[in-house]
């Protein structure tokens, strides 16, 4: 289970790098631009917990979260 932003940046980022998705379809199911997430999946960008909700939504890997926003 992930408990704090840096489990969850690094989920988001695994999710990222194995996903037959490309970078411009999750940009545009996520709103979220092709740059940020490219440097999210390159370590270039420390993304902001909005952006990483976002994205953990997509992947559905959001139910990981649960205790999370209690220890935020």
């Amino acid at each position: 289970m992930i408990t704090n932003k840096n489990d969850l940046e690094q989920a988001v980022r695994e999710e990222l790098r194995n996903s037959q998705m490309s970078v411009y379809k999750l940009a545009n199911k996520t709103d979220v631009s092709k740059t940020y997430i490219h440097d999210i999946i390159t370590e270039n960008r420390k993304p902001s917990l909005e952006i990483l909700m976002k994205i953990a939504e997509r992947f559905n890997i959001k139910y990981l979260i649960t205790n999370m926003r209690e220890k935020i």
